[in-house]
């Protein structure tokens, strides 16, 4: 359900940074509360860790990045194909690795001189789940919050604990509107001093054009589609 204004409670209410519009405050919600929650708040990340983010040119992913960055931590994406690695920010990861040539152990191993990464966010799923445990370091952790690319794999237990590995769900739709309020609230300082950016196109529809903007997401189309009230389309 649509409507041109809601009721909230004073809590679930955060500032909107003065250098971003209102549609681009519109399309950092879902993706940065959940990059801040699975890297920050489980992912405890901290300066100089290495980390690898799945998803890298994705909407979560491209946040994540962003955050990681303006929090110090040395960053590994994890796109594709070579497609998706041309809409990554280089000046914030160390090295690219793709999913479709099998060579983010290689790629971490390199960059990392064979320690491994510290976090690992796994947006994806069981696809890549393998890859990923590979990459971590002796002690590492990985954040999961999506299972769209398969949600059975196997697990050594023996395995995990004699490497210490660390393996933490995060699920944002327990999330209310004060706690993504309190989010945003802490991510508000990191958009004004242009340490983290929103980076995605942005798509505008009108909000009596909502049908033909699911169309759109459905389709997969790579911009953040946003839904305007019609009067500031007109």
């Amino acid at each position: 359900m649509h409507a041109e204004q809601v009721v909230l409670p004073v809590d679930g209410v955060a500032r909107r940074p003065a250098n971003l519009s209102v549609e681009e405050a519109a399309a950092v919600g879902v993706p940065f509360v959940t990059a801040w929650s699975a890297l920050v708040e489980a992912g405890r990340v901290t300066a100089g860790e290495w980390v690898v983010v799945s998803g890298g040119a994705g909407a979560v992913g491209s946040a994540a990045i962003e955050i990681a960055s303006a929090r110090g931590a040395q960053v590994i994406a994890l796109v594709r194909e070579e497609g998706e690695a041309q809409r990554v920010d280089r000046a914030k990861v160390v090295a690219v690795a793709h999913s479709e040539r099998g060579d983010l152990v290689e790629v971490v191993r390199e960059a990392t001189g064979g320690k491994g990464v510290d976090l690992a966010l796994d947006g994806v799923g069981g696809v890549i789940y393998r890859h990923i445990l590979d990459a971590l370091a002796d002690g590492g952790r990985m954040t999961i919050y999506s299972a769209a690319g398969g949600r059975e794999v196997p697990l050594d237990r023996f395995e995990l604990y004699r490497r210490r590995w660390q393996l933490v769900g995060v699920n944002t739709g327990m999330l209310d509107t004060g706690d993504c309020a309190r989010i945003l609230t802490d991510l508000a300082p990191l958009f004004e001093t242009g340490q983290v950016r929103q980076r995605q196109p942005l798509e505008q529809h009108k909000l009596s054009a909502a049908a033909s903007a699911y169309a759109r997401v459905a389709g997969g189309a790579p911009p953040k589609v946003v839904l305007v009230p019609d009067a500031r389309l007109s």
